[in-house]
């Protein structure tokens, strides 16, 4: 009887309710172009009612329409002066009143987060991750959205239970708003099994996923997020390998009860299983090509990189699709569609793949719009560029547009996208998002000239040398630099134009001044240069450069030796060298691919300005080749280089004086050897060589990311006083492994090596700490 009258009382409050609100809107609407006698204003906390008025269209003496009133709470929203409000209308004497009933914004005296002891992220960290602010008016939006940002921040560190809140408390001159924080367990994964692989091994399938157990270098955290891209980094390892029906499903996870003398900062394991249903492995059976093409089925086939009898790799099945769209593409028919399918065929065990062939118009470019470019200058990048209006669009000039643009270094972020403007015709929008350029760092390093030096240096490599006060966005380079060193102290000016007035031509002036502090002499070197060069094509380029420079020997010790004691006083060098560069790799600081080579002549004559007649040829090739790419882009890299240097008097020039001979040692040259120690030496003190080999094998890999990086080396290579005294004997090993660590301060990573000389003579060190950091230049 009781539960009765109470359904029946409810029903009453609920008819009420409707009734009340059908009467209101029926009022609202009866009342309508009524004379507005009085606007208010009100709730508990209106400090500002004019303001609140100000934002209002529906003012005093004005007629009444619902609808702008209606408009009028959305505006006080929109602009952000209010948490709720609402507006009423009542008949008065003479028309109608209204009342705006609001919740005004409240500005947060302070964000505090709670229990103030216990929680893993102290308030500050927590405060650089949140929107909201202190000072700026509370929303309940922003707040909402915090709580999940929090969230976010504890499950990265294992707190997958974590519930976060938040509340109001009311201050002085605002409001406190307080986050309460419940962690909850922490939880970290002690295995990850495959129940179902027998393609692959454990060890290789963990390999692929970026989740990874509780052990040293990891800290077991699970992320759902990260865990779906490793399933998807699964299920292509099999598919790769043609096992094109496998399923990879995650299993419910079991979480460990919580112990009753769990501490927050424990860690509870879990085992987190993904269960493989691998199905066969299929081969490749007819290889068909569907739809209407200008490209003879021939040359289709000889653009697959698979064929009849292979495993039906799904990777190589988007190598052959990329192949033939860049074979359209070449023809100007760049928007041409390839869609493979992969159908069951005949002979059990294979599959039929169809290249579905959706061929497009030839397109011709109308007009290459750039957006994003907020610092750097439109010319700058249309000068990249490998598609032009008027010009047909090819896949081959769109991807290297792309290159060239990443490869400045300038932008963070590079993107194209198409607007056409009729059936043959599209336009080209290049977006960019600008990085950073400029770089005010610290750094040093081991050299074979400077031994051990701290380097400060500013440089911007899109400089703009009439862009003042900025100097930036005119993609020019331009760099000064301060070194002080155990044997070596100086500094750098240089600045280079690539491209003249947009051409294909470079001019780049500088000078320098280094002195260093030898065993036996001092010396100082003041230089100055100037170049001129020209680009050919995107990767080889070819320079003059004209150099002059004043040499000082002195503060000789009676057991110098004789070499540079005859080369003590003031001495003058001017020289010319053509600078020969092929640079084709993909990452200018960290390559994993390519080619990276440079030769230099160079002459010193008295003509010239220089007091000896000598000339000198260099050359440096280094190449890159990516050995084993793994899901989740990290690339492991094998890298050769040899590097050789030969120098020859002539003219009344009897010898080639010791501040401009070959030194060997150190990193650049054979590490294992302290900087200078590796050449023709009298006594302590080297006096160099006129020939130069050396030749390095190097294997890299990422650790962690882009951040973290492991190398292993061996390093071969001597001087010699001539290249007729080179002897194999003479030659010098070094090996070790070492670690290369990008950090904020420069996009040229930290390179820390231990390093081991394998074939030491006397007193050599054979085992030598070195480091590089920074750009060394």
């Amino acid at each position: 009887m009781a539960m009765k009258a109470f359904f029946l009382t409810l029903v009453s409050f609920a008819l009420l309710f409707l009734c009340q609100g059908t009467a209101f809107a029926s009022t609202s609407e009866s009342l309508a172009g009524r004379k507005i006698i009085t606007v208010e204003v009100k709730g508990k906390n209106v400090k500002s009612p004019q303001r609140i008025k100000m934002a209002l269209k529906t003012r005093e003496g004005s007629i009444y329409n619902p609808a702008i009133a209606d408009e009028d709470v959305k505006r006080l929203f929109s602009e952000n002066l209010v948490e709720d409000a609402s507006v009423f209308v009542e008949e008065v004497e003479g028309g109608v009143k209204l009342t705006f009933v609001v919740t005004e914004k409240r500005v947060i005296s302070d964000i505090l987060f709670m229990p103030e002891k216990g929680l893993y992220y102290t308030g500050t960290t927590l405060l650089d991750k949140i929107l909201t602010k202190k000072g700026d008016f509370y929303s309940l939006a922003l707040a909402s959205q915090d709580e999940e940002i929090i969230v976010k921040q504890y499950q990265k560190k294992g707190y997958l239970k974590v519930r976060v809140t938040h509340v109001l408390e009311d201050a002085p001159d605002g409001v406190n708003l307080v986050y309460n924080i419940e962690p909850g367990p922490r939880y970290a994964i002690s295995r990850i099994l495959f129940p179902g692989a027998v393609a692959f091994s454990e060890k290789k399938l963990r390999r692929t996923m970026k989740t990874k157990k509780k052990d040293f270098f990891h800290g077991g955290y699970f992320d759902e997020d990260k865990l779906a891209l490793d399933v998807d980094a699964v299920r292509r390892l099999y598919l790769d390998e043609g096992y094109l029906d496998v399923h990879v499903n995650v299993l419910p996870i079991q979480f460990p009860e919580t112990p009753a003398n769990y501490h927050y900062s424990d860690k509870l394991t879990f085992q987190l299983v993904i269960e493989i249903q691998e199905g066969r492995q299929y081969k490749v059976g007819p290889i068909t090509f569907d739809g209407e093409s200008v490209v003879s089925e021939s040359e289709l086939q000889s653009l697959m990189t698979l064929k009849t009898g292979d495993i039906a790799r799904y990777a190589e099945v988007e190598r052959s699709v990329k192949a033939i769209r860049e074979r359209f593409g070449a023809d100007g028919r760049a928007f041409t569609e390839v869609r493979p399918e992969i159908v069951p065929a005949e002979n059990e065990g294979e599959v039929e793949i169809i290249m579905h062939i959706n061929q497009s118009d030839v397109i011709s470019v109308n007009e290459v719009i750039i957006e994003g470019n907020e610092v750097t200058k439109d010319n700058v990048i249309r000068r990249e560029m490998r598609v032009y209006p008027g010009e047909k669009l090819t896949v081959k000039g769109l991807n290297t547009s792309f290159e060239n643009l990443q490869g400045l270094g300038y932008f963070s972020n590079v993107s194209m996208s198409f607007a056409p403007r009729s059936e043959d015709t599209t336009d080209v929008i290049v977006r960019v998002e600008e990085g950073k350029t400029g770089s005010f760092m610290f750094g040093g390093g081991v050299s074979s000239d400077a031994d051990v030096f701290a380097n400060v240096s500013y440089t911007e490599r899109n400089f703009d040398i009439g862009n003042w006060p900025k100097f930036r966005g005119g993609g020019q380079y331009g760099r000064l630099s301060f070194r002080i060193g155990t044997q070596m102290s100086g500094f750098v000016a240089d600045y280079m134009n690539p491209h003249i007035n947009d051409s294909d031509y470079e001019f780049g002036v500088g000078g320098s001044r280094t002195e260093y502090s030898r065993s036996t002499f001092d010396s100082a070197r003041l230089e100055g240069h100037v170049s001129i060069g020209k680009h050919f094509g995107d990767f080889l380029s070819m320079r003059v450069v004209y150099t002059i420079e004043n040499v000082k020997i002195d503060n000789l010790d009676a057991s110098a030796p004789l070499p540079i004691q005859m080369d003590e006083g003031t001495h003058n060098l001017g020289s010319l060298a053509y600078i020969v560069t092929f640079r084709h790799i993909d990452n200018p600081f960290v390559p994993t691919s390519g080619t990276d080579a440079r030769f230099a002549a160079s002459i010193y004559n008295r003509i010239l300005g220089s007091n000896y007649d000598f000339y000198k040829f260099e050359a440096t090739y280094s190449r890159y080749f990516p050995m084993v790419t793994l899901k989740s882009g990290a690339v492991h890299t094998l890298m050769f280089q040899i590097n050789s240097g030969y120098m020859k008097e002539y003219g009344d020039t009897a010898f080639v004086p010791t501040f401009e001979r070959f030194y060997g040692g150190g990193i650049g040259s054979v590490r294992g050897w302290q900087p200078r120690e590796i050449g023709p030496r009298i006594g302590e003190e080297a006096i160099g060589g006129n020939f130069k080999a050396t030749a390095t094998i190097e294997y890299s890999f990422p650790l962690y990311q882009d951040i973290l990086y492991f190398a292993t080396f061996f390093d071969a290579g001597g001087v010699w006083p001539q290249a007729s005294d080179f002897e194999s004997s003479g030659l010098r090993y070094g090996t070790g492994a070492g670690f290369y660590i990008k950090t904020p301060l420069s996009q040229a990573p930290l390179r820390l090596y231990y390093t081991h000389a394998l074939n030491p003579k006397g007193d050599e060190d054979t085992q030598v700490i070195q480091f590089s950091f920074g750009i060394l230049f």
